[in-house]
C-alpha cells in the first residue's frame, strides 16, 4: 500500500509540474527515481511514468557577478575634541544659553567644542536639528544651507 501511494504521489507531482510549467515555468523539480521492482504493485505492472525533462544546468555565476556591491556608509562628520572641563557644567551652561538664536561659532567660542553630536531631519524645517552632548548638559540647534543655529540649551 505505501509503495502504491509514493508512486501516485510522485505521478500527481510530474503531472502538476508538467502542467504549471507552460504558465509560471517554475525551476524543474526532479522526481525521485523508481526501480522497477517498485514499479510492480499486486503482481500489476503499472505504466512507466514519463521521462522527466532533463534539468536545465545554468552557467555559475562568477562572485562579482552574484554578490551586490556593498553600499558604502556614510563618513561620519568629525567630532571636535571637546573643551577642557576648567569651569563647572552650570557656568558652562549658562553661557550656553547665552548663545541661543546666535550661530554655533559663538557658541564654540564660549565653551569649546561637544564631546560628541547627532543630527536628524527636522520637522520643523527643510534643515536638519542637531544635539549637541557636553559634560551635564545638552545644546539644541538647527541646521539649514550650511549655517548652524544655536536654538536652546539644558542640563541633563
Amino acid at each position: 500500500m505505501k509503495k502504491s501511494s509514493c508512486i501516485s504521489l510522485t505521478l500527481a507531482l510530474l503531472l502538476l509540474t508538467a502542467c504549471t510549467a507552460k504558465e509560471a515555468a517554475p525551476a524543474p523539480v526532479s522526481a525521485p527515481e523508481i526501480s522497477a521492482a517498485e514499479t510492480t504493485v499486486s503482481g500489476e505492472d503499472t505504466p512507466s511514468a514519463a521521462e522527466p525533462e532533463p534539468e536545465s544546468k545554468a552557467e555559475p555565476k562568477s562572485i562579482s557577478e552574484s554578490v551586490a556591491e556593498p553600499i558604502p556608509e556614510p563618513e561620519p562628520e568629525s567630532t571636535p575634541e571637546p573643551a577642557p572641563m576648567s569651569e563647572p557644567s552650570g557656568d558652562r551652561l549658562e553661557k550656553a544659553l547665552a548663545c541661543v538664536d546666535q550661530d554655533i561659532s559663538a557658541l564654540y567660542a564660549a565653551i569649546g567644542e561637544p564631546e560628541s553630536s547627532r543630527y536628524e531631519y527636522s520637522c520643523s524645517g527643510p534643515g536638519d536639528d542637531g544635539v549637541l552632548f557636553y559634560d551635564g548638559f545638552l545644546v539644541f540647534t538647527y541646521k539649514e544651507n550650511g549655517v548652524e543655529t544655536v536654538v536652546d540649551a539644558e542640563a541633563e
